[in-house]
């Protein structure tokens, strides 16, 4: 399948992204910045369903990301909270946590390779993971060349 470069580029911060369909993109939703509001998307059959990278304090929830070919949410942030989100049949892992002090509460993850991906120094708590090969994986720095 060739997929373009990203449904929904975001750079900056105080964004608010609210209700968007998006189908069949490298990555659904890329948001570069802070202090960004993602709530109520969906992206399906998107490599990765969205992304978050080198940003502090977004808020990220009530989002459905179904069938990623690799990723469901790749997260490289600081202080961010993740929570109400549905991830089901990623390639990879439903969730991937990178940086620190993020918080993973409340999503639902099923039906994936790996239900949550993650850093030491990241909060994961109160998740509904069933039905994926594996729930939890604790990865390291130098196992990241697989994500």
């Amino acid at each position: 399948m060739d997929f373009s470069e990203n449904g929904l580029n975001i750079v900056g911060n105080y964004n608010s992204i609210y209700k968007n369909k998006i189908y069949y993109f490298n990555s659904g939703i890329h948001i570069q910045g802070n202090k960004n509001i993602i709530k109520k998307n969906s992206a399906y059959k998107c490599s990765e369903g969205m992304g978050f990278s080198f940003g502090k304090k977004n808020s990220v929830s009530y989002n459905r990301i179904y069938h990623s070919t690799n990723n469901g949410i790749f997260i490289n942030d600081d202080e961010s909270k993740y929570s109400s989100n549905k991830i089901s049949h990623s390639g990879n892992s439903g969730l991937v946590i990178l940086g620190s002090s993020n918080n993973a509460y409340k999503n639902k993850l099923y039906k994936n390779s790996i239900g949550i991906s993650y850093l030491k120094g990241n909060h994961i708590s109160s998740n509904i993971l069933s039905k994926n090969k594996k729930n939890l994986k604790k990865i390291s720095i130098e196992s990241l060349g697989e994500y």
